[in-house]
């Protein structure tokens, strides 16, 4: 058994691709904390776009809708945290969508 045929380990590595996801998020929340919510928005696409199916979709869609209100986007940011509410009633983060910044 010298594991011709299968695939043994997914490539990039579990544990750097997911540091690297953790990264794309922690660049947001500096940037929101820096008064940056564009390059905010901008971390979150590169997230949304490398990682559509991610476990921190959750994390991603709160920091998304903070990031909206602090760019001015009001109307965009109330349509997602009701897609948020909607999605994630139980979330650890909904205190964090549900009041405005």
């Amino acid at each position: 058994a010298d594991g011709a045929g299968t695939q043994e380990a997914p490539s990039p590595a579990p544990e750097a691709d997911r540091a690297a996801e953790r990264a794309l998020l922690r660049q947001a929340r500096t940037a929101l904390g820096r008064g940056r919510p564009g390059d905010a928005l901008s971390a979150l696409r590169a997230h949304r776009a490398r990682y559509p199916t991610s476990s921190l979709a959750e994390e991603r869609m709160a920091l998304e809708v903070r990031a909206l209100e602090a760019a001015g986007r009001p109307d965009e940011a109330a349509r997602l945290r009701a897609r948020f509410v909607e999605r994630f009633p139980a979330s650890i983060f909904r205190e964090l969508v549900e009041v405005p910044r």
